[in-house]
């Protein structure tokens, strides 16, 4: 009875310690299936849930609305998605169909364990096809409320990348 006490105890420690490690390789290899031959043509990589942070999610979409053309070493990942027909309609037909945009319909890139940022959108740094960091898009995170047009910090350093 104990023993079962502490590996009940142990797991859930192990489980949310090991979490980023899990999405980073998680996405590490999402990435490299669905992305295999240009890899490493991407300085970045957006993840843009349609369902958690709204606020987040909102100035995310803005961003991919004003910027999409102009980053070419930028992929959109819109993922979580509840209704194409809606998404459609929200972003454009010419976002929705754009190259640089990645509609996840078959949810491939939403983690298959718990992940508890996954509500936010993330920015995927890549180096050589290799992820070096993620940055999430959580209002705590970057230090700031939700505004009506400022960009997170986050996502204007892919500006540079135009």
């Amino acid at each position: 009875m104990k023993r079962n006490l502490i590996i009940l105890l142990v797991i859930p420690i192990l489980l949310i310690s090991c979490g980023s490690d899990n999405y980073k390789d998680f996405m590490q290899n999402t990435l490299s299936e669905n992305f295999k031959n240009t890899m490493c043509s991407f300085k970045a990589i957006v993840i843009i849930p349609n369902q958690g942070c709204a606020g987040c999610i909102s100035e995310s979409e803005g961003f991919l609305k004003m910027y999409y053309s102009e980053l070419d070493s930028v992929k959109f990942i819109l993922t979580k998605i509840v209704s194409k027909k809606i998404l459609k309609q929200k972003i454009g037909d010419s976002i929705f169909y754009s190259p640089n945009v990645f509609i996840d319909s078959l949810n491939k890139f939403t983690p298959p364990f718990f992940y508890e940022k996954f509500i936010y959108p993330s920015i995927i740094h890549l180096n050589q096809g290799l992820i070096t960091h993620i940055e999430f898009q959580a209002p705590d995170l970057v230090g700031r409320k939700h505004s009506a047009n400022p960009v997170f910090p986050p996502l204007k350093v892919l500006l540079s990348f135009a």
